[in-house]
C-alpha cells in the first residue's frame, strides 16, 4: 500500500507541486519588473508597485503578495551578472519568495507538505533628469527627490537624496553644483567637476536610448480649446497642440495629456499638473529642432518626454516630475525635483 500510496503522491501531489512552482515564477517575475520602476523610491516604494503587480496572480490559490523581508533594492552588475544589495546606484531590486504546499498523499510517506521557492532580479534604468545629448548647469543648480503621495511642495531642505541625472554626453555643473542621488553616463558621457553628489555614478554599458514619439493624431480638443495654448484653466483630457507660448499661468482641473508639435515657451509663468502631481500631467513635444523655454521664475510640474527638444532656462526655475530632452542648458538657480512616485518614462523603462 505505501508503494500505491506513493505513486498516487507521484501523479496528483506532484502535479500540484509543479503548477505552485509555475504560479510563484509568473507572480515573482510580473512583481519584481514592475516594481523595479519605482527603484529610486527606495525599498518601500518598489514593494508597493510589486505587490500592485502581483495581486492580479494566483498562487495555489492564494492572492499572491509580498512583505518587506523578500525584496531587496540594489545595484545589478551586468557584466559580473552579480547583485548587490543595498549598493548606489539603485537600478535594481531582488525578489526572495517561497510557498509551502500541502501533499494530499504525501503525509502517509512522511512528506506532508513541499516548499517551492522563486528569486527574480529585475534590472530597470531610472529615468529622472534626462538630457540626451548633453546636459549644461551653470550657478547654482540643486536636484533632489520627493514624493508627490506625500508632498506636493518639497524644498531643497525637504528633498530627498534619490535624485536621478543622466545623459549620453557630458554633464556639466559649474559653480555650486548640488546632486542629491545618483547620476549615469553613457559610453561616451562624462561628469564634469564641480559637482557636489551624495550618491554614485553609474557607467553605461550601452547609450541611453531615444523614445520614439507617439503618432500625430489629432481630433478636437476638449471644451473646443485651440491648437494654440496661451495658458488659462482647462478641463482634464487629451490635447492636440500645434505651439505653447503661455501669457497666464496653465492648469488643469484633472488628469490631461498634452501632444504638443511645436515649441514650447513658457516665458516666465509655470504649468501645473492637476493637483500638482506630476503624474497627472503628460506631455509629448513631438519633433525635431524643438525648443522648451523657461526661466526668469517659471515653474513646471508635469511628465515630459521631448527627445527631439532642447531645453533651457535661465535665472530661476524649478521643475519636479520626470523629463527627458535632447539637451538641457541651464544658467543662475535651477532646481529639479525628481518625483519618485511618477516611476520611470514609460517609453524610457529598460527593465531587464
Amino acid at each position: 500500500m505505501s508503494v500505491v500510496f506513493a505513486f498516487a503522491s507521484l501523479a496528483l501531489d506532484y502535479g500540484r507541486v509543479q503548477l505552485a512552482r509555475t504560479e510563484l515564477r509568473t507572480a515573482t517575475d510580473v512583481a519584481a519588473r514592475w516594481g523595479v520602476r519605482w527603484v529610486n523610491g527606495g525599498l518601500a516604494k518598489a514593494l508597493g508597485r510589486a505587490n500592485e503587480a502581483a495581486g492580479g496572480n494566483y498562487v495555489n490559490g492564494v492572492k499572491a503578495a509580498f512583505n518587506a523581508s523578500q525584496i531587496e533594492v540594489g545595484y545589478w552588475n551586468s557584466s559580473a551578472r552579480t547583485f548587490t544589495p543595498v549598493l548606489r546606484p539603485h537600478n535594481a531590486v531582488r525578489l526572495v519568495t517561497s510557498v509551502t504546499v500541502p501533499l494530499v498523499f504525501g503525509g502517509i510517506i512522511g512528506m506532508p507538505t513541499c516548499t517551492v521557492r522563486a528569486s527574480t532580479v529585475a534590472r530597470c534604468l531610472p529615468i529622472g533628469i534626462a538630457g540626451l545629448n548633453s546636459i549644461d548647469f551653470k550657478n547654482n543648480t540643486f536636484i533632489g527627490s520627493y514624493d508627490s503621495s506625500v508632498t506636493v511642495t518639497p524644498t531643497q531642505v525637504t528633498a530627498k537624496n534619490n535624485g536621478v541625472l543622466l545623459s549620453n554626453g557630458t554633464i556639466g555643473g559649474k559653480n555650486n553644483g548640488q546632486m542629491h542621488g545618483d547620476i549615469y553616463v553613457g559610453p561616451g558621457g562624462s561628469v564634469e567637476t564641480g559637482w557636489a553628489i551624495t550618491g554614485a555614478v553609474g557607467n553605461l554599458s550601452s547609450a541611453v536610448p531615444t523614445p520614439a514619439d507617439p503618432a500625430w493624431s489629432p481630433v478636437g480638443n476638449p471644451g473646443g480649446a485651440g491648437a494654440a495654448c496661451t495658458g488659462g484653466s482647462l478641463v482634464g483630457g487629451t490635447y492636440w497642440l500645434t505651439s505653447v507660448n503661455l501669457s497666464s499661468n496653465l492648469t488643469f482641473t484633472g488628469p490631461a495629456t498634452l501632444y504638443v508639435n511645436g515649441d514650447i515657451n513658457i516665458n516666465g509663468r509655470s504649468i501645473t499638473a492637476y493637483q500638482g502631481i506630476p503624474s497627472n500631467l503628460k506631455i509629448y513635444q513631438i519633433g525635431t529642432n524643438r525648443t522648451f523655454s523657461c526661466g526668469n521664475g517659471s515653474s513646471v510640474k508635469a511628465c515630459i518626454s521631448a527627445p527631439g527638444s532642447d531645453f533651457s532656462s535661465a535665472n530661476g526655475f524649478d521643475f519636479f516630475g520626470v523629463c527627458v530632452f535632447r539637451t538641457i542648458t541651464c544658467q543662475n538657480n535651477a532646481r529639479f525635483f525628481f518625483d519618485e512616485d511618477a516611476g520611470t518614462v514609460e517609453a524610457l523603462a529598460i527593465v531587464q
